[in-house]
């Protein structure tokens, strides 16, 4: 039982020294698909942190993994809930698309620049676009009636 508590202080000095910025670092922590191991010394005690890296598609908070769409894909997206110029979705080329977009508090009229197609919708109502991202390049959504983006296809 005393080498548990004993691994257990040693562990939580390790993390407070690193957590402080102690100099006794190894190797700093990379991002660079490599694991990344750090030294701490406290008081003689010695403690290791091996960080393996994230498997691609998992998340940590704060942070959105990068995907991209294969085959066809399909985006819902609700005008003032999930839209804007800051949402980015990423899709290969020769990807098919479909769009369904919605604008749950006014008609309105949506154009899906570089495959130029555009649909009127009346309040609630759904718009559906069907296109293969065929060329490299982003390609804007936008809302006729508020004349901003609700969503950027990314095709590469």
């Amino acid at each position: 039982m005393r080498t548990v508590h004993a691994l257990l202080l040693a562990g939580s000095a390790g993390l407070l020294a690193v957590g402080c910025g102690d100099s006794s670092s190894s190797a700093p922590a990379t991002s660079s698909g490599a694991a990344a191991t750090t030294t701490a010394s406290v008081g003689g005690a010695h403690t290791t942190t091996t960080t393996l890296p994230i498997a691609s598609g998992s998340t940590m908070a704060g942070t959105t993994p990068t995907t991209v769409g294969e085959g066809p894909v399909q985006y819902d997206v609700r005008v003032g809930v999930d839209s804007g110029p800051h949402r980015v979705e990423k899709v290969k080329v020769g990807s098919d698309v479909t769009l369904n977009i919605s604008n749950p508090k006014a008609d309105d009229e949506f154009h899906v620049h570089v495959v130029d197609m555009e649909q009127k919708v009346t309040k609630g109502e759904t718009a559906t676009f069907n296109f293969t991202a065929d060329t490299k390049g982003r390609i804007e959504v936008e809302s006729h009636l508020t004349n901003t983006v609700v969503i950027v296809i990314e095709v590469v």
